[in-house]
């Protein structure tokens, strides 16, 4: 990496020479592909905002090299990408793209928490392993160098689950149509039945009291590079126990024990982020709708939007600043509980406040932050160095502090079972430290104190950015 910005610098210190001006345009005369042992050239090329026979003004090219250089790391298929000058004579230039391949075949055992997140599991449930899902999780990428994916996904404990999906990002010639096919079934003893004081209560069973069906199939339209269309259609099977019903006598808002619905959802996406998993620079934006309930499969009737916007800002001297905001909006007002619109779930909550949900029909999030870089090292001469993609694992360090707002907007649920937390606008502050590993991995320390005079330390996988 060194060696490429050494060499991108002493170009541009030839190029500000030579134009001045502006007038000189160079003409990309071969890009030659190196370290893809696997990956086929087009799926390189297809990210890549030059190809050969193009013409690019001299004093863009640094730029259109380090912007075709993040979209390569984009596709998640690479651990490093350096594209560098080869020969330049005649205003032609020749380049080389030098990658180094990620490990594609990756075997995990699942150990997973049946609860929405790990501070609930450890402060609402002390840690009890009977609610842990265990398991292993298969994954092949880059199924045949063209960028596809294969997850086969075995699950016992609290939750069984069984799951198959294949994914292809291209399959028509232009390289912008996609799809993706999945099948999952699964089964549990124990669900969430109500939100009482803005926390699930469960009901247990004997038997299996929770069995669901789903399928589905998702058509993706990425006709520019930063820019795609997402259309899916799926059917959902739910079958659950009297003791469910019992409980809770609007969990399906039907007269039986059984809900079968299809679904059809469309999404728009703006990306211009460096990384998808921890962007530091760029922004993303994602509005969409899904319908549930059409003809004949019609246990449920319901439309909802979303929308998210992100952006992402370089201050400088390694400092960072980050913002967010994510809305939905569903109707009818009253909905089966087991499909509400919630905050509390995945990303979607305002930090300080994990340990609740808060029903709705809509809400709100806005997240702001801003960190500095640490510490940014790598290890080396590690057992793993025979492997290519495991010579050096990095790690990087940001520490942080955060404010968010959130408001959840009900007409129904607040006044059942004093959900207090609804109609009210939710607000923390804190610190934190992020920490992002090889493979995107990544752990969040994060410390809160929000508006109910509550404060903690919670613990969170995966990038804090809300999406649809």
């Amino acid at each position: 990496m060194k060696f490429a910005t050494l060499c991108l610098f002493l170009f541009s210190i030839t190029v500000f020479l030579k134009a001045q001006d502006s007038t000189i345009y160079l003409s990309i005369k071969a890009i030659e592909i190196e370290g893809n042992k696997k990956t086929k050239d087009h799926i390189i090329f297809r990210e890549m905002t030059f190809l050969v026979g193009d013409t690019i003004n001299a004093i863009d090219l640094e730029n259109e090299i380090q912007k075709s250089a993040h979209q390569i790391l984009k596709t998640s298929l690479f651990t490093d990408c350096n594209i560098l000058i080869q020969e330049w004579t005649n205003n032609e230039l020749s380049l080389v793209v030098n990658l180094v391949e990620r490990w594609y075949t990756i075997p995990i055992p699942q150990f997973k928490l049946a609860d929405r997140n790990f501070n609930v599991w450890w402060n609402e449930h002390n840690r009890s392993l009977d609610r842990v899902t265990y398991g292993l999780k298969f994954t092949q990428y880059n199924v045949m160098g063209l960028n596809h994916t294969l997850r086969f996904t075995a699950l016992s404990g609290y939750r069984q689950n069984l799951m198959m999906q294949y994914t292809m990002p291209y399959f028509n010639k232009e390289q912008s149509l996609g799809t993706k096919i999945i099948f999952d079934y699964s089964r549990q003893r124990e669900t969430a039945v109500v939100t009482d004081s803005n926390k699930h209560v469960f009901v247990k069973g004997d038997q299996f009291i929770y069995k669901k069906f789903f399928t589905g199939l998702l058509f993706t339209y990425r006709n520019k590079l930063h820019y795609s269309h997402n259309i899916s259609i799926a059917y959902n099977h739910l079958n659950v126990g009297d003791t469910v019903i019992t409980a809770n006598p609007e969990y399906l808002q039907n007269d039986g024990n059984k809900q079968d619905y299809l679904n059809i959802s469309y999404a728009f996406n703006i990306d211009y982020t460096d990384n998808f998993y921890y962007p530091l620079k760029g922004y993303f934006a994602k509005v969409g709708f899904s319908k549930t309930g059409f003809g004949i499969i019609n246990d449920v009737n319901s439309l909802t939007f979303r929308g998210s916007y992100s952006k992402f800002s370089d201050l400088g001297k390694k400092w960072y600043l980050s913002n967010h905001i994510y809305g939905v909006k569903s109707f009818p007002d009253e909905q089966p509980f087991n499909i509400r619109p919630a905050a509390g779930f995945r990303e979607r909550y305002v930090r300080g406040y994990e340990l609740y949900v808060v029903d709705g029909h809509s809400y709100f999030i806005n997240r702001n932050n801003i960190k500095y870089e640490l510490f940014d090292f790598k290890l080396r001469n590690l057992p793993s160095a025979q492997i290519e993609s495991l010579k050096e694992i990095p790690f990087k360090f940001y520490v942080k502090a955060f404010a968010d707002v959130g408001y959840v907007w009900d007409d129904f649920y607040h006044t059942l079972r004093y959900n207090s937390i609804n109609n009210n606008l939710m607000a923390s502050y804190g610190i934190g430290v992020d920490v992002v590993t090889l493979y995107d991995i990544g752990v969040r320390f994060e410390y809160a104190f929000n508006n109910l005079s509550e404060n903690g330390l919670f613990l969170h996988f995966g990038s804090d950015m809300p999406k649809p």
